[in-house]
């Protein structure tokens, strides 16, 4: 099959992680000032709820499960009745724990057909700690952090560190205590002091760690990406991509600035507003099985699936079940994706095997491929797309949730 060649050179849009984070923290200090912002829908979602934070009472999430996540617990700290509504489609997936956190903290939410709807007189402790949900996701205790700002008592609660996606729970805990906020931790149970304010004026978010993937995996495949700008240090799980593409044969390497720094280029949190540093990826003509534990980076899979897939031998991706509660059944609909692509797939408990072959083969029948509205699994079609699979994707619009540059930086 032929390859269309990429070639990318520039920096990637803002973390949206970390941007939704920073806008929270912005609904409790409106003087908080944060350096860029994005043109994703779920960004938009969560600047318009946050202007308009003292004046609406009902809100749309879209399909943002982070934003929902976010303002129901924000909203709780609030008198009133709130109404947060959103796409069916973010309905239908499992929201179970809002209740199981909110009822703690006295607070009532009521699932009705168009929305959920919170009741609350502010937080008023049930018992001596809260207990964060985390079967399905890390937000709600993620959530909890980013609203225990002046606190009119003490917080204890505990959190499971082996839940799933932790990393995103530690990422939000690194973020508040850079803004400020004393946290103390002791295995499982964690303690916020009651009174606390920010101690920070302003924010310099990180470049999307996830959307340097995406366009890392198109350089891997079939071309070279140079990445300006480049962060050694970050809180982003998603960083370690760099390892896992060293891992599979991949070319990584690091150009880092030489040039003196000023005495003040250094921001007072360790992030450096602006630095030479490139990291260069280059195409990989015979890429090695992975085995690999996708638990703390699970937005790496659908796309890293694609690339197992192009590897020789067999790759196991490990930890993966619970992606089947994101935008889509990325399991399913992965697996779905690469057996139309003539490739080998077996779930195997936890694990997702990929038997791969460096060469597909040359008779795959037209498919239509139906991303139920998942962004990351558009950016996967694609993916097979450029290798010459003959590939429609439907629902290629989801891409502007996340990453509305995509299609702009694989194209030019």
């Amino acid at each position: 099959m032929s390859q269309k060649a990429f070639h990318f050179i520039g920096k990637a849009p803002l973390s949206k992680s970390l941007l939704n984070r920073a806008l929270i923290i912005k609904s409790w200090y409106p003087h908080f000032f944060i350096h860029g912002s994005s043109s994703c829908e779920d960004i938009a979602i969560m600047e318009s709820a946050v202007k308009n934070l003292n004046h609406n009472k009902e809100f749309n999430c879209g399909l943002s499960g982070a934003a929902f996540r976010f303002l129901a617990v924000r909203l709780s700290r609030e008198k009133g009745k709130f109404a947060l509504k959103a796409d069916k489609a973010l309905f239908k997936r499992p929201l179970e724990e809002a209740s199981a956190l909110l009822s703690q903290l006295s607070v009532s939410i009521e699932k009705t057909e168009q929305a959920y709807v919170i009741f609350s007189e502010g937080w008023k402790l049930q018992g001596d700690c809260v207990y964060a949900p985390s079967k399905i996701t890390s937000q709600w205790a993620a959530a909890l952090l980013l609203n225990s700002w002046n606190l009119d008592q003490d917080l204890y609660f505990v959190f499971n560190s082996s839940a799933v996606s932790y990393s995103y729970f530690k990422m939000t805990l690194d973020f508040v205590k850079s803004l400020g906020l004393i946290v103390q931790q002791e295995g499982n149970e964690f303690f916020i002091p009651r009174g606390q304010s920010l101690k920070v004026k302003e924010y310099y978010p990180e470049q999307d760690k996830s959307c340097l993937f995406a366009l890392a995996c198109f350089a891997v495949l079939n071309g070279k990406a140079v990445f300006l700008e480049w962060e050694e240090k970050s809180l982003q799980a998603d960083h370690i991509f760099t390892d896992i593409l060293k891992d599979m044969g991949v070319s990584v390497e690091l150009r880092r600035d030489q040039s003196p720094k000023p005495l003040d280029a250094s921001h007072k949190h360790g992030q450096i507003k602006s630095n030479q540093n490139q990291l260069i990826i280059s195409k990989c003509d015979r890429l090695k099985a992975l085995d690999v534990n996708l638990k703390n980076q699970p937005d790496l899979f659908p796309l890293l699936a694609v690339l197992c897939a192009k590897a020789e031998g067999l790759s196991v991706l490990k930890e993966i079940s619970h992606l089947a509660f994101k935008e889509s059944n990325r399991v399913r609909k992965i697996k779905e994706l690469l057996e139309k692509c003539g490739i080998q797939v077996k779930i195997q408990k936890d694990d997702f095997l990929i038997y791969g072959q460096k060469e597909w083969s040359q008779k795959i029948s037209p498919f239509e491929f139906d991303t139920e509205q998942d962004h990351r699994l558009v950016m996967a079609g694609e993916l097979t797309a450029v290798m010459g699979v003959p590939v429609t994707l439907k629902g290629k619009s989801a891409v502007n949730k996340s990453f509305p540059e995509f299609y702009s930086f694989i194209q030019s």
